[in-house]
């Protein structure tokens, strides 16, 4: 699963999560000490276990809340107002979360004194550290080093491509006639922390395969170009009926596919209860909002295809103007779209308007996560365009998805054939692991307004 975050497991972002965690066992034990010295109690075995409890609490929350805020991110390690503010976000949302543990755990309960001495001192400690890791971030940031052996002009372009600007890879092509003395030379010139990534569609590696194989069982990092392709990018490298027949063949379950949608229907259940209460109070406000500041219906309901096409009627809560489609008939919504009301930009950049749909997810007609659910009038323009795109149809759509967290809305045909990639992708490695990152993806996207 780590190939869904990112390929090369960087050994700086480590280094900072595990000094941020002894950072707040320590803070967690000061504070008590502090507030035992305040009360003039002496010290006891109480303030250990009850530093240790708290720190068990606080640590799933902390790596959480830094995980959506993207603390951790690497194109924001380096930038140290960026860490501040996501810094100070991560701590005061887990603030509220703790509080309400706490407040159900009455033997742990943390008083107000040592609630505030421990996420100000946090606050302050983490940004002084940050402060200091930030004027040596050049000196300790490495790229990792990527050979690639044999491409095609299309493979090479692809990496080209999707890597134009990347802060994570140092790229290295060796040509066809080199590509020999270089797989006999590896184990004198690279490390074993240098990735080789191979082509199969040229024979000058295929004359190589059995050093090639010595090499992968001797550790080193031997990757062929679509494995590699998809564990960096998240989205599969083209849509061919050798790629299609692969994510059929290749897909395994524990027991069957049937029990996993029966483990993911009971999945779905107990969540969409859950939020469908949580979020009643948000239902009436957005409900309100609405009603005030345009003319219509609070909701919207419109056909769409489900599992295996079967049509249904999908629930938002209205973002757009009454009949926005008289005019131009049906048309993908744009980033800027004229026809979305000013409440409806706010609902679409938060994804409130999609809350409703826990109603066609206890219904049964979506699951939490899958593919995106699509009007027939554009999946069928979509099908005369895209290779295999009934497959995206084999599996329950989703309330979020890959594709979603991945690209957000799109609007062009070539920005679906991309986002059909990212959805094979899925189909191909659907778990409920899986559909949790995408959840807390989601949850990061809403808190950062970044959907559209």
């Amino acid at each position: 699963m780590k190939d869904y975050f990112s390929f090369v497991f960087n050994k700086v972002r480590v280094k900072l999560f595990f000094i941020d965690q002894i950072i707040l066992l320590g803070v967690i034990f000061l504070s008590y000490i502090i507030r035992f010295i305040y009360d003039k109690r002496e010290f006891s075995m109480i303030l250990m276990e009850k530093s240790l409890v708290v720190y068990l609490i606080l640590f799933p929350l902390i790596f959480i809340a830094f995980y959506i805020f993207g603390v951790y991110e690497r194109w924001e390690v380096g930038n140290f107002s960026k860490t501040a503010v996501k810094l100070l976000f991560s701590l005061v949302f887990v603030s509220f979360l703790a509080g309400f543990i706490f407040y159900f755990i009455p033997y742990y309960f943390v008083g107000r004194v040592v609630f505030v001495l421990l996420f100000s001192l946090y606050f302050i400690i983490l940004i002084f550290q940050r402060f200091l890791f930030f004027l040596n971030f050049e000196k300790s940031i490495t790229k990792q080093k990527v050979y690639f052996l044999g491409l095609s002009d299309g493979e090479r372009k692809a990496i080209s491509d999707e890597f134009e600007n990347n802060s994570f890879f140092i790229f290295e092509f060796i040509p066809d006639n080199k590509v020999g003395n270089f797989i006999n030379e590896i184990e004198k010139n690279l490390s074993q922390e240098e990735i080789i990534v191979l082509s199969f569609e040229k024979n000058i590696v295929k004359e190589h395969i059995e050093k090639i194989l010595e090499l992968r069982f001797k550790g080193f990092f031997v990757y062929d170009f679509e494995n590699f392709y998809i564990s960096i990018t998240g989205k599969v490298f083209d849509i061919s009926f050798k790629n299609v027949w692969k994510i059929v063949y290749e897909k395994s379950y524990l027991t069957s596919i049937t029990s996993y949608y029966k483990l993911k229907r009971v999945f779905d259940l107990l969540v969409a209860s859950f939020l469908l209460i949580l979020f009643a109070p948000l239902f009436l406000i957005t409900a309100f909002l609405i009603k005030i500041t345009s003319k219509g219906p609070i909701f919207f309901i419109q056909e769409r295809l489900g599992w295996y096409k079967k049509p249904f009627r999908l629930i938002k809560f209205r973002t757009m103007i009454v009949d926005a489609e008289k005019q131009t008939g049906p048309k993908w919504a744009g980033k800027d779209d004229p026809r979305i009301t000013k409440v409806g930009k706010f609902l679409r950049r938060t994804r409130i308007d999609e809350i409703p749909q826990l109603i066609n997810v206890l219904k049964g007609d979506m699951s939490l996560v899958g593919n995106r659910p699509i009007r027939k009038y554009f999946a069928d323009q979509l099908k005369k365009e895209i290779p295999f795109y009934d497959l995206r149809f084999f599996i329950k759509p989703g309330l979020t998805g890959w594709s979603q967290v991945k690209m957000g809305y799109i609007n062009t045909v070539e920005q679906q054939l991309e986002k059909f990639k990212y959805e094979l992708f899925y189909i191909k490695n659907m778990s409920l692991l899986l559909d949790l990152i995408i959840l807390i993806k989601t949850i990061k996207t809403v808190l950062n307004f970044k959907g559209n």
